[in-house]
């Protein structure tokens, strides 16, 4: 499994578990890596972005999703701060 984590210099990239290595450099290459762990939604409000991964979940009546908050910048900085939590909970 890969897990994403975000850099101090606020790029993205994988963490090596399993022998597979993906950067995730623009806003397409993240929300893939997202899907990964689930099914990934960007939304606009009225004052920001918000990106939310509906989690998978291979226990009967279990569920769980994770998000940015909202009124994020841009669309990146919201998946950025959502592939961040992923990791977090994925540990």
């Amino acid at each position: 499994m890969v897990f994403i984590r975000s850099k101090k210099d606020d790029s993205v990239e994988a963490v090596k578990l399993t022998g597979e290595l993906i950067p995730y450099q623009s806003l397409e290459e993240l929300l893939s890596g997202l899907e990964k762990f689930g099914d990934p939604m960007v939304r606009k409000y009225e004052r920001g972005w918000v990106v939310y991964v509906k989690m998978r979940v291979w226990t009967a009546g279990v569920g769980f999703e994770v998000s940015s908050d909202f009124r994020m910048p841009t669309p990146l900085a919201a998946a950025r701060q959502c592939a961040e939590r992923v990791l977090e909970v994925t540990k």
